[in-house]
């Protein structure tokens, strides 16, 4: 069996662990740490803030790290400031103790997380790299969902100190994981992307992938310059934006339409199975054009948000939720497939990381200026349509710049060229 499919597995149990446990660790814990220490919203808010922002500032040292040093490093980085991050936290008193933690926290998602899970998927998948992608990043909301029942049942028996610092316990085990499974490429173990047999002892396997050529042309800098990369990052941040908007202000925006508490509370739920949902069909982008599914999600979006902009029907609401947390799910992860495709392995780590801290620098403005602008107009739908304008502009520059590009795939055709990846991006 080809080794990628064990080290697939691993990921999506280390990721589910990693990650997916420790996700909504301070925000289960926040009440708990208020009552007990005295801090007001906006000090847990503003720890909330330092992890934004942090992710934002350590995901791009994480990427030239990854290209330097590889994967499984970064990953036990990782693993070490995880759990320096929680028992941190675990042990603070005041504020700026919390803000440490907060910022070790950042660094390990930095360097344990995405990007690295990423990057290996992007080694060691060519084919089906799209559905491989999905499946892994189901791990976050699965293991998510079981995180909430497992701090409460610690809860029953510890003080939030104590449940905290059982979450270190992972850890290890995320260790073990990785000394056991994670290698950084098919080479390591004698094979070559998606399984093929590695060519003996020339260092080139047979049949070279068709992004071979892809991957020539392009540096780290002149694939940060691209429109590819430009285009790219401005979906997933026009994407994450509804998304985004709901999760911060969706249960006053529909009670602020009159409907009622447990609506948007059922819709709030939803909201995270639509992401799961649109993960999973992220396995189109093996058989679709990756570029084309892009306009999809941004599409349905607009979709999403024009629904409960008119309509105060419950079913609508759910409906128009479901919408916007499927094109966030489906945005997510359709970026960094997309810029395998573009600019091939060697400089994945580095564009990716980039693209990643820019989104979640972009993320970490975005709520705060959506409140001001709901304080400053008295309206929830006003935010919402200003994003449907952004949209707009968006879905026109992508469209231009897929036209341009399928105008540019076929004049190489016609002259012989073959720099296409295997999803036809140039």
């Amino acid at each position: 069996m080809f080794y990628g499919y064990k080290l697939a597995g691993a990921l999506w149990v280390f990721y589910g662990l990693t990650l997916g446990m420790k996700a909504g660790a301070w925000g289960y814990f926040a009440p708990e740490i208020r009552k007990d220490l005295g801090l007001s919203a906006t000090e847990i808010g503003l720890v909330a803030g330092v992890v934004l922002a942090g992710t934002a500032v350590f995901v791009p040292l994480a990427g030239q790290f990854i290209s330097r040093y590889g994967c499984r490093r970064s990953m036990i980085v990782g693993q070490v400031l995880g759990a320096a991050g929680i028992a941190v936290t675990a042990f603070s008193t005041p504020l700026w103790q919390f803000v440490v933690g907060a910022i070790l926290l950042a660094a390990s998602t930095s360097f344990g997380g995405v990007v690295p899970i990423q990057t290996l998927i992007t080694f060691w998948f060519e084919r089906y790299r799209s559905r491989v992608m999905a499946v892994v990043f189901t791990a976050t909301p699965i293991w998510g969902a079981l995180s909430y029942p497992s701090y409460d049942a610690l809860m029953n028996v510890l003080d939030w100190r104590g449940a905290m610092l059982c979450i270190v316990a992972i850890f290890p085990l995320g260790y073990l994981l990785i000394a056991l499974f994670i290698k950084d490429r098919p080479e390591d173990v004698g094979a070559r992307i998606d399984g093929a047999a590695a060519a003996a002892g020339s260092g080139t396997a047979p049949g070279a992938s068709p992004v071979a050529s892809v991957e020539a042309r392009w540096t780290g800098k002149s694939a940060l310059l691209s429109p590819a990369f430009a285009m790219i990052t401005a979906n997933v941040v026009v994407c994450t934006l509804p998304y985004l908007y709901f999760v911060t202000f969706g249960r006053s925006l529909v009670e602020a339409k009159g409907v009622a508490t447990e609506v948007a509370v059922a819709a709030l739920a939803g909201l995270t199975l639509a992401t799961l949902i649109g993960r999973l069909c992220v396995s189109l982008a093996d058989f679709v054009n990756p570029g084309v599914l892009t306009l999809v999600a941004m599409v349905s979006n607009v979709a999403g948000m024009v629904a409960i902009t008119v309509s105060d029907a419950p079913w609508v609401i759910y409906g128009s939720v479901f919408l916007m947390g499927w094109s966030f799910g489906f945005s997510f992860l359709l970026a960094p497939i997309l810029l395998a495709d573009a600019f091939g392995r060697h400089v994945f780590a580095t564009v990716e990381s980039v693209r990643m801290g820019l989104v979640v620098g972009v993320n970490a403005a975005a709520t705060p200026a959506f409140g001001y602008v709901i304080d400053a107009s008295g309206s929830y739908l006003l935010p919402l349509e200003a994003i449907m304008a952004v949209h707009a502009v968006a879905i026109f520059a992508l469209a231009a710049y897929l036209i341009r590009a399928g105008i540019l795939s076929a004049r190489r055709a016609a002259g012989g060229s073959n720099g296409q990846g295997p999803h036809g991006q140039a």
